[in-house]
């Protein structure tokens, strides 16, 4: 990649940012905000999902709280357990996010049904 290249992927990074910034100053509706974060991160990514998961009161399971680009009955729906052998569980645990390339060939992690459902080949989870 040149360094004309990686200087138009910072520049349309910071633009998505100041989108966002702009969206969260003039809104109070937190599943607006977070589902626009999703779809700004999918889109600086280049990828066509993304989500936010809350961890609730037992500190073991997530719900998928806001997202883009998943299936009908995953967002605010869909729960996983951040357990030992699961991406999440590794990822609150040590505080580094698991990057998964190729999820079908993984041996670190488990991944939940709705994931492999869903299509997904790649997977980082931060």
């Amino acid at each position: 990649m040149s360094t004309a290249d990686r200087e138009a992927i910072l520049v349309n990074q910071q633009a998505i940012l100041a989108r966002f910034g702009e969206l969260a100053l003039r809104s109070d509706d937190l599943d607006e905000i977070l589902t626009e974060a999703c779809r700004l991160v999918a889109e600086a990514l280049q990828t066509d999902m993304a989500k936010v998961m809350e961890l609730q009161k037992d500190r073991i399971t997530l719900v998928v709280r806001a997202g883009v680009g998943w299936p009908p009955g995953v967002v605010g729906v869909a729960k996983v357990r951040a357990e030992r052998g699961s991406s999440e569980g590794y990822a609150l645990q040590t505080g580094k996010p698991a990057i998964s390339p190729d999820i079908a060939n993984e041996t670190r992690f488990r991944y939940s049904q709705f994931i492999v459902d869903a299509g997904v080949k790649a997977l980082i989870t931060s």
